[in-house]
């Protein structure tokens, strides 16, 4: 599942939920990725990403 609303500060982010079993135990976790660069990775435009992802560090 995506949802596309959260934000943190000036940033919004994409959130991608993840359920699944290890060890025959649920576990729930979430990553999150900035809107733009969730965008240019689905997109497969990756020097986009990595020149952005590059510039977001400084942030």
């Amino acid at each position: 599942m995506q949802d596309i609303d959260h934000e943190i500060g000036e940033m919004s982010f994409v959130r991608t939920d993840h359920v699944f079993r290890l060890n025959g135990t649920q576990v729930e976790a979430f990553s999150g990725l900035e809107t733009s660069l969730f965008a240019y990775l689905r997109d497969g435009r990756m020097e986009e990403y990595r020149r952005d992802a590059h510039a977001l560090r400084s942030r």
